[in-house]
Protein backbone atom coordinates (compact mmCIF):
# COMPACT_ATOMS: atom_id res chain seq x y z
CA UNK A 1 0.00 0.00 0.00
CA UNK A 2 1.26 3.17 -1.29
CA UNK A 3 1.85 6.33 1.10
CA UNK A 4 -1.02 8.55 -0.29
CA UNK A 5 -3.44 5.10 0.03
CA UNK A 6 -2.06 4.96 3.72
CA UNK A 7 -3.11 8.49 4.18
CA UNK A 8 -6.68 7.86 3.02
CA UNK A 9 -6.83 5.44 5.21
CA UNK A 10 -6.23 7.27 8.08
CA UNK A 11 -8.59 10.10 7.08
CA UNK A 12 -11.74 7.65 6.68
CA UNK A 13 -11.19 5.63 9.35
CA UNK A 14 -11.17 9.26 11.71
CA UNK A 15 -14.05 10.64 9.46
CA UNK A 16 -16.05 7.10 10.62
CA UNK A 17 -15.73 7.46 14.66
CA UNK A 18 -18.19 10.05 14.91
CA UNK A 19 -21.30 9.36 13.28
CA UNK A 20 -24.52 11.61 13.36
CA UNK A 21 -27.67 9.64 14.44
CA UNK A 22 -30.34 10.97 12.29
CA UNK A 23 -33.89 10.76 13.50
CA UNK A 24 -36.05 10.54 9.81
CA UNK A 25 -39.27 11.09 11.79
CA UNK A 26 -38.07 14.44 13.16
CA UNK A 27 -37.36 15.72 9.11
CA UNK A 28 -41.25 14.32 8.85
CA UNK A 29 -42.99 16.44 11.82
CA UNK A 30 -40.61 19.71 10.92
CA UNK A 31 -40.86 19.21 7.26
CA UNK A 32 -36.98 19.95 6.65
CA UNK A 33 -34.47 17.84 6.59
CA UNK A 34 -31.87 20.45 8.62
CA UNK A 35 -34.10 21.12 11.04
CA UNK A 36 -34.91 17.08 11.69
CA UNK A 37 -30.84 16.66 11.57
CA UNK A 38 -30.96 19.77 14.19
CA UNK A 39 -33.82 18.21 16.60
CA UNK A 40 -31.73 14.43 16.40
CA UNK A 41 -28.60 16.37 17.63
CA UNK A 42 -30.42 18.08 20.37
CA UNK A 43 -32.25 15.21 21.62
CA UNK A 44 -28.83 12.97 21.71
CA UNK A 45 -27.89 16.02 24.15
CA UNK A 46 -30.62 16.02 25.86
CA UNK A 47 -31.38 12.56 26.52
CA UNK A 48 -27.67 11.84 26.65
CA UNK A 49 -24.79 13.96 28.38
CA UNK A 50 -27.47 16.24 29.27
CA UNK A 51 -29.39 14.20 31.56
CA UNK A 52 -32.82 16.04 30.73
CA UNK A 53 -31.49 19.03 31.89
CA UNK A 54 -31.11 22.57 30.32
CA UNK A 55 -27.49 22.83 28.14
CA UNK A 56 -25.73 25.31 26.43
CA UNK A 57 -24.43 25.05 23.11
CA UNK A 58 -22.81 27.77 20.90
CA UNK A 59 -23.94 28.38 17.18
CA UNK A 60 -19.91 27.78 16.17
CA UNK A 61 -20.29 24.10 18.19
CA UNK A 62 -23.61 23.16 16.30
CA UNK A 63 -22.52 24.06 12.83
CA UNK A 64 -18.85 22.36 13.44
CA UNK A 65 -20.80 19.22 15.05
CA UNK A 66 -23.32 19.05 11.71
CA UNK A 67 -21.35 20.63 9.13
CA UNK A 68 -24.12 23.62 9.08
CA UNK A 69 -23.98 27.07 7.44
CA UNK A 70 -25.35 29.58 9.62
CA UNK A 71 -28.23 30.83 7.78
CA UNK A 72 -28.67 26.66 7.74
CA UNK A 73 -28.71 26.51 11.46
CA UNK A 74 -30.69 29.48 12.12
CA UNK A 75 -33.18 28.39 10.04
CA UNK A 76 -33.18 24.95 11.29
CA UNK A 77 -33.78 26.48 14.52
CA UNK A 78 -36.30 28.99 13.91
CA UNK A 79 -38.54 25.76 12.75
CA UNK A 80 -37.95 24.14 15.92
CA UNK A 81 -38.98 27.26 18.34
CA UNK A 82 -42.09 27.92 15.49
CA UNK A 83 -43.13 24.34 16.46
CA UNK A 84 -42.08 24.70 20.14
CA UNK A 85 -40.12 21.93 20.23
CA UNK A 86 -37.43 23.51 21.78
CA UNK A 87 -37.16 26.31 24.18
CA UNK A 88 -34.12 28.32 23.80
CA UNK A 89 -32.84 30.44 26.26
CA UNK A 90 -30.26 33.05 26.08
CA UNK A 91 -28.76 34.08 30.04
CA UNK A 92 -25.42 34.33 31.64
CA UNK A 93 -22.10 36.41 31.28
CA UNK A 94 -20.94 36.50 28.56
CA UNK A 95 -24.27 35.48 27.22
CA UNK A 96 -25.25 31.92 26.30
CA UNK A 97 -27.97 29.99 24.75
CA UNK A 98 -29.53 26.94 26.61
CA UNK A 99 -31.72 24.43 25.00
CA UNK A 100 -34.01 22.63 26.41
CA UNK A 101 -36.28 19.82 24.72
CA UNK A 102 -40.53 20.65 25.28
CA UNK A 103 -41.12 16.74 25.64
CA UNK A 104 -44.95 17.13 25.30
CA UNK A 105 -45.22 19.49 22.19
CA UNK A 106 -42.62 16.76 20.85
CA UNK A 107 -44.54 13.80 21.71
CA UNK A 108 -47.53 15.70 19.75
CA UNK A 109 -46.03 16.16 16.92
CA UNK A 110 -45.01 12.38 16.57
CA UNK A 111 -48.51 11.40 17.33
CA UNK A 112 -50.00 13.70 14.54
CA UNK A 113 -47.28 12.38 12.53
CA UNK A 114 -47.79 9.15 13.52
CA UNK A 115 -51.18 8.95 12.94
CA UNK A 116 -50.74 10.68 9.11
CA UNK A 117 -48.63 8.10 8.20
CA UNK A 118 -50.55 5.42 9.86
CA UNK A 119 -48.09 3.27 11.80
CA UNK A 120 -49.41 0.37 11.88
CA UNK A 121 -47.46 -2.66 12.27
CA UNK A 122 -47.45 -6.68 11.79
CA UNK A 123 -46.41 -7.95 15.37
CA UNK A 124 -45.89 -6.45 18.69
CA UNK A 125 -42.76 -3.87 18.74
CA UNK A 126 -39.40 -6.33 20.60
CA UNK A 127 -37.39 -3.40 22.26
CA UNK A 128 -37.89 -3.59 25.94
CA UNK A 129 -35.07 -6.29 26.73
CA UNK A 130 -31.58 -5.73 25.88
CA UNK A 131 -31.44 -9.45 26.13
CA UNK A 132 -30.37 -10.55 22.83
CA UNK A 133 -32.53 -12.88 20.59
CA UNK A 134 -32.03 -15.70 17.79
CA UNK A 135 -33.24 -14.66 14.64
CA UNK A 136 -34.40 -17.49 13.06
CA UNK A 137 -36.62 -16.16 9.69
CA UNK A 138 -34.39 -16.09 6.80
CA UNK A 139 -37.13 -13.46 5.01
CA UNK A 140 -39.34 -11.33 7.72
CA UNK A 141 -40.40 -9.07 5.36
CA UNK A 142 -42.29 -12.27 3.55
CA UNK A 143 -43.13 -13.89 6.74
CA UNK A 144 -46.60 -15.32 6.43
CA UNK A 145 -47.44 -14.45 10.51
CA UNK A 146 -51.17 -13.14 10.87
CA UNK A 147 -50.67 -11.49 14.45
CA UNK A 148 -52.89 -8.60 15.06
CA UNK A 149 -51.69 -5.27 13.77
CA UNK A 150 -51.34 -2.90 16.50
CA UNK A 151 -51.07 0.97 16.45
CA UNK A 152 -47.86 2.13 17.75
CA UNK A 153 -47.74 5.03 20.61
CA UNK A 154 -45.91 8.56 20.21
CA UNK A 155 -44.11 7.44 23.59
CA UNK A 156 -43.85 3.98 22.20
CA UNK A 157 -42.47 5.34 18.81
CA UNK A 158 -40.23 7.94 20.97
CA UNK A 159 -38.90 5.16 22.74
CA UNK A 160 -38.41 2.98 19.71
CA UNK A 161 -36.24 6.00 17.78
CA UNK A 162 -33.71 6.58 20.53
CA UNK A 163 -33.45 2.97 21.32
CA UNK A 164 -32.36 2.41 17.67
CA UNK A 165 -30.08 5.19 17.58
CA UNK A 166 -28.18 3.64 20.76
CA UNK A 167 -28.04 0.40 19.37
CA UNK A 168 -26.76 1.59 15.84
CA UNK A 169 -24.10 3.32 17.79
CA UNK A 170 -23.22 0.61 19.54
CA UNK A 171 -23.10 -1.44 16.33
CA UNK A 172 -21.10 0.92 14.26
CA UNK A 173 -18.45 1.33 16.94
CA UNK A 174 -18.24 -2.82 17.55
CA UNK A 175 -18.32 -3.81 14.00
CA UNK A 176 -15.56 -1.53 13.12
CA UNK A 177 -13.59 -2.41 16.24
CA UNK A 178 -14.08 -6.20 15.44
CA UNK A 179 -13.83 -6.61 11.32
CA UNK A 180 -11.98 -3.32 10.49
CA UNK A 181 -13.62 -3.14 6.96
CA UNK A 182 -12.06 -1.24 4.42
CA UNK A 183 -13.66 1.92 2.22
CA UNK A 184 -15.33 -0.63 -0.19
CA UNK A 185 -16.65 -3.37 2.66
CA UNK A 186 -17.56 0.03 4.64
CA UNK A 187 -19.95 0.75 2.10
CA UNK A 188 -21.43 -2.76 2.84
CA UNK A 189 -21.74 -2.34 6.35
CA UNK A 190 -23.09 0.76 5.98
CA UNK A 191 -26.18 -0.41 4.00
CA UNK A 192 -26.54 -3.13 6.32
CA UNK A 193 -26.96 -0.57 9.12
CA UNK A 194 -29.40 1.68 7.47
CA UNK A 195 -31.36 -2.39 6.27
CA UNK A 196 -31.27 -2.89 10.11
CA UNK A 197 -32.30 0.45 11.14
CA UNK A 198 -34.96 0.74 8.72
CA UNK A 199 -36.65 -2.80 9.82
CA UNK A 200 -36.48 -1.58 13.27
CA UNK A 201 -38.02 1.28 12.76
CA UNK A 202 -41.13 -0.69 10.94
CA UNK A 203 -40.90 -3.41 13.59
CA UNK A 204 -40.01 -6.31 11.28
CA UNK A 205 -36.97 -7.11 13.06
CA UNK A 206 -36.40 -6.97 17.00
CA UNK A 207 -33.92 -4.03 18.11
CA UNK A 208 -31.52 -7.21 19.55
CA UNK A 209 -30.51 -7.99 16.36
CA UNK A 210 -27.63 -5.17 16.71
CA UNK A 211 -26.56 -7.22 19.23
CA UNK A 212 -26.79 -10.78 17.53
CA UNK A 213 -24.86 -9.27 14.59
CA UNK A 214 -22.17 -8.30 16.73
CA UNK A 215 -21.79 -11.66 17.96
CA UNK A 216 -21.59 -12.83 14.21
CA UNK A 217 -18.96 -10.77 13.81
CA UNK A 218 -17.23 -11.78 16.10
CA UNK A 219 -17.78 -15.78 15.38
CA UNK A 220 -16.73 -14.63 11.80
CA UNK A 221 -13.63 -13.21 13.28
CA UNK A 222 -12.66 -16.27 15.38
CA UNK A 223 -13.45 -18.57 12.36
CA UNK A 224 -10.92 -19.97 10.22
CA UNK A 225 -12.76 -18.58 6.73
CA UNK A 226 -10.97 -17.19 4.31
CA UNK A 227 -13.01 -14.25 3.99
CA UNK A 228 -14.35 -13.25 7.50
CA UNK A 229 -16.25 -9.72 6.46
CA UNK A 230 -18.13 -12.16 3.85
CA UNK A 231 -19.11 -14.58 5.75
CA UNK A 232 -20.58 -11.99 8.51
CA UNK A 233 -22.28 -10.93 5.55
CA UNK A 234 -23.53 -13.77 4.66
CA UNK A 235 -24.56 -15.02 7.58
CA UNK A 236 -26.52 -11.00 8.06
CA UNK A 237 -28.34 -11.90 4.72
CA UNK A 238 -29.01 -15.55 5.76
CA UNK A 239 -30.58 -14.67 9.02
CA UNK A 240 -32.01 -11.28 8.41
CA UNK A 241 -33.34 -10.95 4.76
CA UNK A 242 -30.69 -8.37 3.79
CA UNK A 243 -30.08 -8.36 0.45
CA UNK A 244 -26.85 -7.26 -0.74
CA UNK A 245 -24.87 -7.75 -4.37
CA UNK A 246 -21.63 -6.32 -3.66
CA UNK A 247 -18.04 -7.63 -4.90
CA UNK A 248 -18.07 -8.90 -0.67
CA UNK A 249 -19.74 -11.45 -1.52
CA UNK A 250 -18.14 -12.68 -4.22
CA UNK A 251 -15.30 -13.89 -2.41
CA UNK A 252 -14.68 -17.48 -1.20
CA UNK A 253 -16.42 -17.60 2.34
CA UNK A 254 -15.61 -20.80 3.07
CA UNK A 255 -13.09 -22.04 5.91
CA UNK A 256 -9.44 -22.97 4.97
CA UNK A 257 -8.53 -26.71 4.81
CA UNK A 258 -6.54 -27.81 7.55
Amino acid sequence: MSEGEQKLKRVLKALSQRPIAYQRIYAKLTGSVTAGLLLSQITYWWYGPAEQREFYKTDADLMDELALGLKELKNAKATLKRLKIINMIRKGVPCRTFYKINETALLAHISSCAEKAQLVSTKRPNWIGRKGTTITKTNPIDSTETTKPIEISAQERLDLDLRIAEEKKFFIEQITSILHPNSREARTFARIVKYLVEECQACWLPISIFKDAVEWARQAKASSAVNKKGLFVAKVKQETGFRAQGKILNNNCTAKRS
